[in-house]
């Protein structure tokens, strides 16, 4: 979906295209849980899919992007400037802030640098999402 803001500031001014989209990223069963210190046990199910939904931003000459993940916490630094690369690279988004709902119903990252085995194909899917958005 695209909407169409102009402004009447001025009649010099450009219109904003604004595009949505949302896109399920749910991780597998079986991963650890963020949220409770006292959880150990992984997931066992799903009760609702956890989602990325993107607001993109385009005046014709700048793209900026706004991304809600259902997660607990945003992704490990070195997934984040990998994310911001790429959509950078592919969709000329300039700006991109990433915000978490903070869910205790999301996929734990893990203490260290080192990703989980899921958590490429969640940063894959929340530059698909971008992407959709711009259509």
């Amino acid at each position: 979906m695209i909407i169409v803001i102009q402004s009447v500031l001025t009649c010099h001014m450009n219109a904003i295209e604004v595009g949505i989209a949302v896109q399920d990223i749910t991780p597998p069963v079986g991963i650890k849980m963020w949220g409770y210190e006292k959880r150990q046990d992984p997931a066992i199910g799903v009760w609702d899919p956890l989602c990325a939904k993107a607001l993109v931003f385009d005046d014709g000459k700048t793209r900026a992007a706004i991304v809600s993940l259902d997660l607990g916490s945003t992704p490990p630094d070195e997934q984040v400037i990998f994310l911001k690369k790429t959509v950078k690279e592919k969709y000329r988004i300039k700006q991109l802030m990433l915000v978490a709902t903070h869910t205790h119903g999301g996929p734990y990252f893990g203490a260290s640098n080192k990703a989980e085995p899921w958590l490429d194909d969640m940063v894959q899917k929340i530059i698909v999402v971008i992407g959709k958005a711009l259509v």
